[in-house]
Order: structure tokens, then C-alpha cells, then sequence
């Protein structure tokens, strides 16, 4: 009948708790294992007593003679239920300290019998004993004693291979741990844990441990609540602590002492459970593991960490001493690792502060709202160098609504242009603001498989997104199969870090960087809103000195003046043109008067006729006019623009145009002419690229202008006519009066 493994520890544990308490000399602990009704048969001739009284005496007197100058080795531990005791046999060989030096004194045997009351295991009785060293194999009695010479030599032989055997197997023990120490000793960095997880394995293999799987080291990270794992098969893994029961029970006998230990086993269902575990957590195959019916796994706490072993199948107490000698070398080695782990993380902050002092620097170091690009890609060069497997960094901005973002990202080392994203209809970006909403500071997901597919297939119908990854994958860049999206929120946004494996260490980082962009794109907020204030400012001015110029016209001569002016301000305002026209239409001829300042020579504006007639631009322009559009665009290309130059420059007023003004009108293949029309005519720019909204939004504005100054032109203008109408009838009138008042023909 076997004990179950829980009972059989439970048991074990009070049973070395007897020995070591003996063997330290602390006789209240022993008092306090053994029954009321205690018996003992010891191995020296008094020892023998039939009470618990007498037995404790005995030890009270004799104790300091074994306390600290004995040690039990070799010991074979063999346990038997009968009924409700326990039946323990233990074979082992006596140690003794003489001068200085520890010296094989005999071999041993103990039973014990244990018995479980109060919920306490107690001691009811004991029988020790030292085989007669006189007796041959095959002897029950030594009869044949009368040359005592051989019998002493014979036990002085004995005694010393025993001790001979014994010096040999701990000068194995030591040549072993000197090796780990060796390790230690050059390591450099922590991966270097992998040499000694390694050497470990195979002096272990050297000491007789064949039922050995594996040797490992592992440190943990409560800030994170997981460890890593350093394996002698070369791997290096990341675990959480709470990832699996039988991995969180480890941790936490681990975290009991300082010196805690730990035995484990899965065997049956719990097996292959684990084992089914492993491949899901991506782990590397180990055949071997099909091929066994016990899994054990012996660990030593290290404070910070654990090292021990797995095995196929139980080891005995004295590998488990063994394995804390290795334990107890790598102390050192240990303390060596958490010194290089301080210079490894105080260099690792030293590398943070800079990358962030880099973007900080660079943000701030920002004049105009245009640099944002180049500070996503900074942030993006700063954390793949500080080695993360990043496939694209940037930041995100909500718009005021919170139902799109702009992303500002560089992808691949390749930066890009701002893009929009709705957060209302793909699910990896709906849960992006949820998370924000939740009022989380990080936000991590994971997407791989068809999901990732359908997230990157939905990406390619947005406008830009779309261009921006049919770019990348032009380019040779396979879209990812598998990524992981890390959202470090900021009041206006977050920073989005899409890696391609999992950086758990690298969480705080992403959070640091958020926070030094929130202070950052505070920062461009204020540059913004300056630029913004600055720019209005510049347009005031620029429409004050056209509205100026415009009030100060005294005749329609004046146009060429103002159209001059136009293109001036304009061109302060660093819109991209070729020329700028202001056209006046007649109402009852359908034709027109153009008033042009040109680029080709910006100081001599000039003014043209220009009839009615058929060429599909001047029909499109007519019917804008007709229909007061205040946005109008005409893309001059093509055969519409060599039939249209060609008239204009030979049949119009345009034909007084220099020949170099000509020459670069008809240079470009396409030309956008850009206006805004009011009652009179309209004001048109000429560029060779289509204008983006702001420099149509101002367009409008000097559009608008001139309407109002215009419209004021024309009052005056009409009020001088008028005037000027009411003059010559006043003439007539005097004229008409003096004839009517002849009265001789001399006058």
C-alpha cells in the first residue's frame, strides 16, 4: 500500500524536523514530537527506556556530545503503513567531527513508528542500531573471533573505504559546483544564465542523476507578477505567474522562505494536461514527454528566484542535498547576476531617458504643425532601438467627437501621411476608445489569424490607409500575420506601438513615452493655435492692403493696379501660382475684360478684351458666372488648352501679351484655375497643382473683398456718371434757355 504523495510530505516533514532538531541539539522541538506514551531502544547499552521522562533526560545529558559534530549521510528512506501507524526504516552512514575534519564513524539504521494525533505526527516508538562490523556477509554471529588483529584491521579497512568512497563522491560534488562557480564568474549579461542552466544539467547527469529532464533558473517580477524562465535546453520564457495552477503553486512555496523548497509531481490526467498546456503556450517540443508516467519538479528559493530541476520520475533525499549544494554555489553566482542586473538596468534607464529626451526634444524644437510627421517617425527610430520588435509606432488623435482618429504613423522605417479612421466600426478600433472610455492608461490586444486578415482587409478601403499599406506591400513588406497593438493613452490621443510578439517589459516604457507626449502635443496645441493666430493675422493684413488699394481706385484703369496687388499677397501667403485675373463680364455682349497679373512679370499687370465666344472654358466660366458659384475649379488639359491658347492669343486682347508671358502660359500641359464669382465677374488663380482647403478658404476671402470694394467702385463710378449727366443738362439747359429768350436775330 502506497501513502499519498500530500500525506507522505506531511509526514516527512516532522520526521527531518526530529533529525535536524538532533542533530542541532534542540531537545525541546524532540520533546515536542514524541507521544506521551513514548518507547526507545537505542544502540548504546543504557539506551534503553520505556517512558517519554527518561528518554528526554537521557538527551538532556548527552546531547552536546552529538550536537554539531555529527552528520547523517546516505541516507535510504523506506515508509510503511501498518493499520493507522507509519513504519519508517532509515540506513545511513554516521559522520563525526574529529579535529576539525568530518570522519566516517559507522553505518546506521532507524525505525521509527508515526502516528498522526491531534493533527500532529508524533514519535510512539523507536529502534536504533550499528551493524556489528565482526560479521562477514553470510555471518549472523561472529564466532570466529579470536584473532582480534584481523578483526580490527578488517573494520579499519572498512571504515576508511567508506570514508575514502564517501571523500571521493563529495570531491565529485565539489569538482561540480567549482564549475558553476567558473560560470558565474564570466557572465556578463543575464543570458549568460543559460550557460549555467546548461552546466548544471550536465554535472548533475555526471553525479548520477539520470531520471534528469531539465536544469533551470527562474527569476521573478512581481511588478508584473511574472518570471522569467532560463532553461538548459537554451530557451529563455516569460511566464506569468498565475498562467497555469501548477506553475502558481510553485511561485508562491517559492515566496514562503528565503530558503524554501519545493516537490512537485504530475502524473495521469494532470499530465496530460500539462502537457496539452505547453503546446498552447507555444513552448518547444519535448518528445520525451510522450514517453513518461511522472513529471517531478525540485526547486530551491533563491530570494528573488528559484533554481532546480525536473525529472522523470522521484529522486532520493540524497540528490535533493545535492541539488541545495548547487543551490547554495549558485548564491554567489546569484548575487553576481543581481549586480549585473542593476548595471543592466541602470544602463537600460540611461538608454529610456535619452530616447525620451530625444522625442521630448524634438517636439519641442517643433515651429510648425508640419513637423508632427517627423516626430512620429522619431519615436518610432527611438524604440526600435531600444530593441523591440516594432512593425509600426505613431501616435493617434481623437477627433473632437470621439467617433474618428488621425493617425499620424511610420511604419517599417518608412514615414507616412496622417490618415483618418472611423471608431465606429472595425472591432479592433472600437475596443481602442472602450478601453480609453474605461479610463485605462494602456490598452493591449493581440490579433492574429482571419481576424487579423479581416482588420487589415477593412484597413484597405480607407481613404489613405489604404494607399499607405498597398505602398508598404509594393515595397516588399508583407503585411503581419500576427501582431499585438499597445495603446498608451494621453488627453488628446494615445501612442500606438504594434509589435509582433509580446513585450511585457516593455509596458512601463510605452506608458512613459505617453506621458512625455502629453506634454509634447500640449506643446504643438499652443504652436498650433499661434500658427493659427499668425496666419489669420497675415491674411488681415494681406486683405487689408488689397481692400486699401481697392477703396483708393478712382477709374476702372485702376483694376491693373489691384490685380498687381492680389498676386502680391497672395504670394506672401506662400499660395503656389502662376497668375491671378480678375474677369469682368457684360452682361449684354457676354463678353469680357481680363485684368491679369502674371508670375512671368508680376510688376506689369495688365488688362485685355476678350469677346463672346464658343471654347468649352469660357462657356464653363459664363455659366459659373450665371450661377454665382462660389467654388469653381477648371482643370485646363489637354486639346481643350491648345485650342483655347491659340485663340485667345491670336483673336482676343491677349495677343498683346509678351512672348515670354505667352510662352509660359502654354508651357504646362495641365493648368487648375481656381475662382469665386460675385455680380461682376470673378477672381481666379492659376496654379499648376490643385490648392488645399486653407488656400481655397482664402481665395474666397480676397474674393469677397473685392465684391465689396468693387460693388462700392461701381456706386462711385455710377454716382460720377450720374454727375457728371446732371452737368452737361445744366449746360443744355442754359443753352436751351438763353435760345428761348432771343429776341433779335443778332442775338
Amino acid at each position: 500500500m502506497m501513502l499519498e504523495d500530500d500525506l507522505e510530505q506531511e509526514m516527512l516533514k516532522a520526521y527531518h524536523l526530529y533529525w535536524d532538531s538532533y542533530l542541532s541539539g534542540d531537545v525541546t522541538t524532540i520533546e515536542a514530537l514524541l507521544d506521551d506514551d513514548y518507547q526507545q531502544i537505542g544502540s548504546a547499552e543504557g539506551e534503553v527506556f520505556y517512558n517519554k521522562k527518561d528518554a528526554i533526560q537521557f538527551l538532556y545529558d548527552t546531547i552536546d556530545q552529538v550536537a554539531r559534530k555529527t552528520e547523517l549521510r546516505n541516507r535510504t528512506i523506506n515508509m510503511q503503513p501498518l493499520g493507522s501507524f507509519i513504519l519508517v526504516d532509515d540506513f545511513l552512514d554516521i559522520y563525526v567531527l574529529i579535529n576539525e575534519e568530518w570522519r566516517f564513524y559507522s553505518k546506521f539504521r532507524a525505525t521509527s513508528l508515526m502516528a498522526k494525533k491531534n493533527n500532529q505526527w508524533r514519535f510512539l516508538h523507536q529502534h536504533s542500531s550499528m551493524p556489528d562490523m565482526r560479521a562477514v556477509e553470510g555471518e549472523n554471529l561472529a564466532i570466529d573471533t579470536v584473532a582480534s588483529e584481523n578483526l580490527q584491521l578488517r573494520d579499519a579497512v572498512k571504515r576508511r573505504t567508506t570514508e575514502l568512497e564517501q571523500k571521493n563522491r563529495e570531491l565529485e560534488i565539489e569538482t561540480s559546483l567549482e564549475r558553476v562557480r567558473a560560470a558565474a564568474m564570466s557572465m556578463r549579461q543575464t543570458k549568460d544564465l543559460l550557460q549555467i542552466c546548461d552546466i548544471m544539467y550536465k554535472e548533475l547527469l555526471k553525479l548520477g542523476f539520470n531520471e534528469i529532464r531539465n536544469a533551470m533558473i527562474n527569476i521573478y517580477d512581481d511588478d508584473d507578477s511574472s518570471f522569467l524562465n532560463y532553461d538548459s535546453g537554451q530557451t529563455i520564457t516569460r511566464f506569468e505567474y498565475h498562467v497555469h495552477p501548477f506553475i502558481d503553486k510553485q511561485v508562491q512555496a517559492m515566496k514562503t522562505a528565503i530558503d524554501a523548497f519545493s516537490e512537485t509531481y504530475l502524473e495521469g490526467a494532470e499530465l496530460d494536461e500539462f502537457r496539452t498546456f505547453r503546446i498552447n503556450n507555444g513552448e518547444d517540443d519535448d518528445p520525451r514527454l510522450d514517453h513518461t508516467e511522472t513529471l517531478g519538479y525540485y526547486f530551491y528559493s533563491i530570494g528573488t528566484g528559484s533554481i532546480g530541476i525536473s525529472t522523470f520520475g522521484k529522486i532520493s533525499e540524497d540528490k535533493k542535498q545535492v541539488l541545495r549544494k548547487f543551490r547554495n554555489a549558485f548564491d554567489f553566482a546569484y548575487q553576481r547576476f543581481r549586480d549585473i542586473s542593476l548595471a543592466e538596468a541602470q544602463a537600460r534607464e540611461a538608454q529610456i531617458q535619452l530616447a525620451l529626451e530625444r522625442v521630448r526634444a524634438r517636439t519641442m524644437a517643433m515651429q510648425r504643425s508640419e513637423e508632427l510627421p517627423e516626430a512620429a517617425h522619431l519615436l518610432y527610430q527611438q524604440i526600435q532601438q531600444l530593441g523591440m520588435p516594432t512593425w509600426s509606432a505613431g501616435y493617434c488623435t481623437w477627433a473632437d467627437d470621439k467617433k474618428s482618429i488621425t493617425l499620424w504613423m511610420s511604419s517599417e522605417g518608412v514615414m507616412q501621411p496622417a490618415a483618418q479612421a472611423p471608431l465606429t466600426e472595425d472591432p479592433t478600433f472600437i475596443h481602442m476608445l472602450d478601453a480609453y472610455l474605461k479610463g485605462q492608461d494602456l490598452h493591449v490586444e493581440a490579433v492574429g489569424g482571419e481576424e487579423l486578415v479581416t482588420h487589415y482587409k477593412y484597413m484597405r478601403t480607407l481613404p489613405v490607409v489604404g494607399e499607405i499599406l498597398d505602398s508598404i506591400i509594393a515595397a516588399g513588406h508583407p503585411l503581419p500575420t500576427f501582431q499585438i497593438m499597445h495603446c498608451a493613452y494621453f488627453s488628446k490621443g494615445f501612442l500606438l506601438f504594434i509589435t509582433y510578439e509580446p513585450v511585457l517589459y516593455a509596458h512601463e516604457i510605452f506608458k512613459r513615452f505617453a506621458v512625455v507626449f502629453e506634454q509634447t502635443y500640449t506643446r504643438f496645441l499652443d504652436l498650433k493655435l499661434s500658427e493659427e493666430q499668425t496666419r489669420e493675422a497675415q491674411i488681415e493684413v494681406s486683405l487689408e492692403r488689397v481692400r486699401s488699394r481697392a477703396m483708393a481706385m478712382q477709374n476702372s484703369e485702376e483694376l491693373e493696379a489691384l490685380i498687381g496687388t492680389v498676386l502680391t499677397e497672395l504670394t506672401r501667403l506662400d499660395i503656389s501660382l502662376t497668375r491671378t485675373l480678375i474677369m469682368i463680364f457684360d452682361p449684354e455682349t457676354l463678353g469680357s475684360v481680363w485684368w491679369m497679373a502674371n508670375a512671368e512679370d508680376p510688376s506689369h499687370p495688365m488688362h485685355f478684351p476678350v469677346q463672346y465666344h464658343e471654347y468649352t472654358p469660357y462657356l464653363a466660366y459664363l455659366k459659373a458666372w450665371k450661377e454665382k458659384a462660389l467654388e469653381f475649379q477648371y482643370v485646363l488639359e489637354g486639346q481643350d488648352k491648345i485650342n483655347w491658347d491659340d485663340f485667345i492669343f491670336q483673336e482676343t486682347g491677349l495677343s498683346r501679351l509678351p512672348d515670354f508671358v505667352k510662352a509660359g502660359m502654354r508651357a504646362p500641359d495641365r493648368v487648375y484655375l481656381q475662382s469665386s464669382f460675385n455680380n461682376f465677374g470673378n477672381l481666379t488663380i492659376a496654379s499648376l497643382e490643385p490648392l488645399p482647403e486653407e488656400h481655397l478658404s482664402i481665395l474666397l476671402r480676397f474674393a469677397k473683398v473685392f465684391d465689396l470694394t468693387y460693388t462700392r467702385f461701381n456706386d462711385l463710378r455710377q454716382a460720377e456718371l450720374l454727375a457728371h449727366a446732371a452737368q452737361i443738362e445744366t449746360a443744355l439747359e442754359r443753352v436751351r434757355a438763353r435760345a428761348l429768350a432771343m429776341q433779335e436775330p443778332e442775338e
